[in-house]
């Protein structure tokens, strides 16, 4: 009997996967990131960072 043949080359990569959904903002879930306020000037200093997120993604006029 004749010696065996090589073996065959691996079949091509299958296709990327879907990209995700882009998550969705809501005030919800930005009060949801908020730490335990301890004072005034923590929740302001929060409200700030988030209003300038906002502004930043363009979800908010200046």
């Amino acid at each position: 009997t004749g010696a065996t043949g090589a073996t065959g080359a691996d079949g091509a990569t299958g296709p990327t996967g879907a990209t995700g959904a882009d998550a969705e903002f809501t005030p919800a879930a930005a009060v949801a990131t908020l730490p335990v306020i301890a004072s005034v000037p923590t929740v302001i200093a929060k409200v700030n960072e988030i209003i300038t997120a906002l502004k930043n993604a363009g979800l908010m006029e200046t």
